[in-house]
């Protein structure tokens, strides 16, 4: 068992249920400090964040915040988009409006699209195969 003294006051490390300023030496409290039951979400919640508001650091101080909007996409319903700029997937820099970048130069699918029944009405392999109708077209182009 660790025991820290600072002016006749200790902290057995991993048994507090709380420690004070006094109770200190290093200026850090980690968690072999505290006992498994000493930070609750009732004292997290109870410390000014609302529904919402995000944990933060600010290089001194633990902050609730809001969390800040992006203004890169528009949520709307069941849409998601993006009035301008591009889209990569795959790539951090899209050459197009939409990018896919497959995983290599095989039969990996870099594109598959199905309908409600999810059969494939399109898919689209890394090696540049087009499939229409087909799961794994063997060819440039294959149809169905």
């Amino acid at each position: 068992m660790n025991t820290s003294y600072t002016d006749g006051l200790y902290v057995n490390e991993g048994q507090a249920n709380s420690i004070n300023s006094s109770m200190i030496q290093n200026g850090q409290v980690n968690n072999a400090d505290l006992a498994n039951t000493a930070v609750t979400t009732a004292k997290i919640s109870g410390s000014g964040g609302v529904a919402n508001d995000v944990l933060t650091y600010d290089g001194q101080n633990v902050v609730w915040q809001a969390v800040p909007a992006d203004q890169d996409w528009t949520i709307s319903g069941g849409n998601v988009y993006r009035a301008s700029g591009s889209v990569g997937i795959g790539t951090t820099s899209p050459a197009a409006r939409t990018h896919i970048k497959g995983a290599g130069t095989g039969t990996s699918q870099a594109l598959l699209v199905t309908n409600s029944a999810n059969a494939v009405n399109l898919t689209l392999f890394d090696n540049g195969n087009l499939g229409l109708g087909d799961q794994g077209p063997d060819a440039i182009l294959e149809i169905v």
